[in-house]
Formats: C-alpha cells, structure tokens, sequence
C-alpha cells in the first residue's frame, strides 16, 4: 500500500490489522493464500467492488479508522 498508494507505514500496518482482524485464517484452502501482496494491498486500501475494472486513479480508499 505505501508503494501503491504513497501511505505511511503506520497507516498501511492499521489497514492491514483492521482488514485481517475480521477474518478467520485456519482455512488452509482459503483464497487468500493464493493472492499477491498486490492484490491484497488493493483489496485493503479500495472501497471500490471491482476495483481491477478501474484506474488506479478512479480508485476510492476506504475509511482510515487510526489507532
């Protein structure tokens, strides 16, 4: 996300914290072990649904709740 979108650390490491915070990670079978950091960093930081239809510049952050 800092390289992608030109976050900070901080505020990329709460975007991460808060996205997996909600998700059970025990499935060995799950999606996200066969994803890219790419694409999870897009995942965490776009309120857009399809946000690979779009240009990076159309992209929508989601809301940044700091810690």
């Amino acid at each position: 996300m800092q390289k992608h979108f030109g976050i900070s650390e901080k505020e990329a490491v709460d975007r991460i914290n808060d996205f997996w915070s909600r998700k059970d990670l025990t499935d060995d079978t799950s999606l996200i072990y066969h994803e890219t950091p790419e694409f999870w960093a897009y995942e965490m930081y776009s309120a857009n649904r399809s946000w690979w239809k779009i240009s990076k510049e159309e992209i929508i952050p989601r809301a940044y709740k700091t810690t």
